[in-house]
């Protein structure tokens, strides 16, 4: 299975591991041809059932599934990749489409609702829109982790400041004492 990191790179770049899954076989054999041509890497499943197993096996981008397929809906599924990869995004399709079922949509975290009869135009604009968000979360995580870095960094350097500081403003007693002619001994001494 794909990395975090993996699927980080892939987002830098415009292809993302696209699974549809729908169980109108018009929209499997357009989606087969047209994700591809779009130029993302497809999975196209005939329904709930077989996207789960797909998901078991395979790390995606974006999972857009019908809402109502037969074996597993698409909110089961929705709650699936949200269970194994909270970083992948989903969009709900449904020709069956409602105030209920797009709330439940939302709360369940998906990224877009969009409801049948949808244009190319439209799946294409969500995967622009989904992959403009992954890159800008790949971005703002290597910030993160560079900002962690230079803290740490700059944690460790305070740590060791603080020391010699702490030995500097202690107050020191000097007590210089001349055991041979021309030679100075001294010590410093701690006072409490």
């Amino acid at each position: 299975m794909e990395t975090g990191h993996d699927m980080a790179q892939r987002a830098t770049t415009r292809a993302m591991r696209v699974l549809f899954a729908d169980d109108e076989a018009s929209l499997q054999e357009l989606m087969r041809i047209e994700l591809p041509r779009l130029g993302h890497e497809a999975t196209v499943c005939p329904d709930g059932r077989t996207a789960l197993a797909a998901l078991e096996r395979t790390a995606y981008d974006c999972v857009i599934v019908d809402l109502d397929m037969p074996g597993a809906g698409g909110l089961e599924v929705v709650a699936r990749v949200r269970e194994t990869s909270p970083d992948t995004e989903t969009v709900i399709v449904t020709g069956k489409s409602s105030v209920e079922s797009a709330v439940a949509a939302v709360r369940q975290g998906v990224f877009d609702y969009l409801t049948k009869p949808c244009k190319l135009a439209e799946i294409q604009a969500v995967l622009e829109r989904v992959r403009k968000k992954r890159e800008l979360t790949a971005r703002m995580r290597a910030l993160e982790r560079r900002v962690q870095r230079a803290e740490g960094a700059t944690t460790r350097g305070a740590a060791r400041a603080e020391a010699s500081n702490g030995a500097m403003n202690r107050t020191t007693l000097l007590i210089g004492v001349k055991n041979e002619p021309g030679n100075l001994v001294a010590a410093l001494l701690p006072v409490p």
